[in-house]
């Protein structure tokens, strides 16, 4: 991942890799991924096994909805990715 990638994550994920053996289904990870915008698109970059510290405050506010596996964002039906934190309001 470039280092200008970086700075454009507004959100982060954690992912895992599954893939099929023969002895069954096996799962890697995880992994964090960044999202961000740009022109019009979502774009997915990898960022590594471990989370870098400038990113950290990108999970504040996270909450887990009831009835679902994920974290989720507070504020995404009223305002949806204009409610995230950029690094200049951290």
């Amino acid at each position: 991942m470039r280092k200008s990638d970086l700075g454009k994550v507004r959100r982060v994920y954690r992912a895992y890799v599954k893939y099929k053996t023969r002895k069954g289904i096996r799962s890697c990870g995880p992994y964090w991924q960044g999202r961000y915008w740009e022109n019009g698109r979502s774009v997915t970059v990898y960022i590594g096994k471990e989370l870098p510290d400038n990113l950290r405050y990108l999970l504040e506010g996270r909450y887990k909805r009831p009835g679902c596996e994920d974290y989720t964002w507070p504020g995404l039906k009223e305002g949806g990715r204009n409610n995230v934190k950029t690094p200049g309001e951290r």
